[in-house]
C-alpha cells in the first residue's frame, strides 16, 4: 500500500489538472519539432527542429507571452507530479529493480520537462538562456574536473536505460492496458496501440542516440560529441537517402506527440 500524499486536496487537484494539460503541451511540442524537421528535410526552413524553437515561434505570435506562461505552469505541474509520483508510487510499481527503474524514469521525465519549464519562463521574462548547446557546456565543465568523465558516462548510461524503458513501453501491453479506452471501438484502440508503438520506438531511438554520444564525449574527452535532438536529426539528414530517413523520423516524433494527446485524455493520472 502507498501512503497518502501530504499535498492539500485543493493543491493536489490543481496539480492533477495542470499535469493532465502538460500532456497536451508535450504533444504540441513534439508535433512542433516534427513539423520543423519536415521543413528542414524538404529544404523549406533552416530553423533547428527542437523544443526551444517551437517555444520561440509561439512567443512571436499574438498573446505569445501569455501562452508561454501557461505552458511553463503546466510543465511545472508535470514536474511536481512526477516527483510526487516517484516518491509515493501511486501506480504501485514497488521496490523491485524493475519497479525502481520505472519510478526513476518518472523522475527523469520530471527533471527533463522541468528544464523546459525553466527555458519557457526565461523566454516569458526575457532572460537570456544557453539554448540547446548548454548540454555541451556542462559536459565541458565536467570533463575538466578530475573524474568528471565518469559523471558523463553515468549520464549516458541513464539515457540508454531510459531508451530501453521507452522501448519496453512500445512493445509491451502495460501502458496501453492502463489507458481508459475500453469504450472505444476496436479500430481506435488498435490505432492508438500502433501510434504509441511507433512513437515510443522513435523516442527510444532518439534517447539512445543522445546516450551514445554522451558516452562518446566521455571516451574522447570532447564535449563537441554531445548531441541534442536537432543535432541528431541533422546527422540523419546527412545519411544516404537522408531525406527519407529524416521524414520517417519526423513522422515518428509526430506520432509520439499525438500519443501525448491520448495520454492527456485517457491516462488515469494519480497523485496517491
Amino acid at each position: 500500500m502507498t501512503t497518502e500524499t501530504k499535498l492539500p486536496h485543493p493543491v493536489k487537484k490543481t496539480v492533477q489538472v495542470m499535469a493532465r494539460w502538460s500532456y497536451v503541451v508535450k504533444g504540441f511540442l513534439f508535433c512542433g519539432v516534427a513539423v520543423f524537421a519536415v521543413r528542414m528535410a524538404l529544404g523549406l526552413s533552416r530553423k533547428e527542429p527542437n523544443q526551444r524553437q517551437v517555444l520561440e515561434t509561439l512567443f512571436s505570435q499574438p498573446l505569445g507571452q501569455f501562452t508561454l506562461l501557461l505552458i511553463a505552469l503546466a510543465l511545472s505541474a508535470h514536474t511536481l507530479w512526477r516527483i510526487v509520483e516517484t516518491i509515493e508510487d501511486p501506480y504501485q510499481k514497488g521496490k523491485s529493480p524493475g519497479g525502481l527503474l520505472h519510478r526513476f524514469t518518472y523522475l527523469l521525465s520530471g527533471i527533463s520537462y522541468g528544464s523546459v519549464a525553466v527555458t519557457t519562463f526565461k523566454l516569458v521574462f526575457g532572460v537570456q538562456s544557453g539554448g540547446e548547446n548548454s548540454k555541451q557546456l556542462w559536459v565541458a565543465q565536467l570533463l575538466h574536473r578530475e573524474g568528471g568523465e565518469w559523471l558523463v558516462v553515468t549520464a549516458g548510461a541513464i539515457m540508454l536505460t531510459w531508451a530501453l524503458v521507452q522501448l519496453k513501453k512500445a512493445i509491451t501491453q502495460g501502458l496501453y492496458k492502463s489507458l481508459k479506452i475500453d469504450e472505444l471501438a476496436y479500430f481506435w484502440r488498435g490505432l492508438i496501440r500502433l501510434i504509441g508503438a511507433i512513437g515510443f520506438i522513435t523516442q527510444s531511438t532518439i534517447l539512445a542516440g543522445m546516450g551514445y554520444y554522451l558516452l562518446r564525449a566521455a571516451w574522447m574527452k570532447n564535449p563537441r560529441y554531445v548531441k541534442s535532438i536537432d543535432d541528431l536529426l541533422e546527422l540523419v539528414g546527412r545519411l544516404p537517402n537522408g531525406t527519407t530517413w529524416l521524414l520517417l523520423l519526423a513522422g515518428g516524433i509526430f506520432l509520439f506527440g499525438l500519443f501525448m494527446f491520448v495520454m492527456a485524455r485517457y491516462f488515469p493520472l494519480k497523485l496517491a
